[in-house]
């Protein structure tokens, strides 16, 4: 659920469904669908289901997308610590080794 502070900002819950699909909801990537990805340890991980497609660089249309989003412990297990920059780093290695031709211009 988003909490309004005194400054009126928005802080979003996004280890929920509920969360992720309110946090979307005003923007191109507003869901029909949030559905929790089984089978990682660290990150809380959604398919969505965009309402409407969203136009890529490329001009090809997706539906759908993975959202992915790290907290400060293991997903499963809340009391093991662990570091999003060191989540980020790691999955960005794994990004230059695995698509051909990326760049480090991320």
């Amino acid at each position: 659920m988003a909490v309004r502070n005194a400054k009126q900002t928005m802080t979003w819950d996004l280890t929920s469904v509920d969360g992720v699909r309110e946090y979307l909801f005003d923007t191109p990537f507003a869901a029909s669908g949030v559905a929790k990805i089984s089978g990682g340890n660290a990150n809380f991980t959604y398919r969505i289901f965009l309402l409407r497609p969203y136009v890529v660089q490329s001009g090809r249309e997706v539906s759908t997308m993975v959202l992915k989003h790290a907290e400060a412990y293991v997903a499963n297990i809340p009391d093991f610590a662990f570091s999003p920059a060191r989540q980020v780093r790691f999955e960005y290695i794994i990004y230059l080794l695995l698509i051909p031709n990326a760049t480090s211009g991320l």
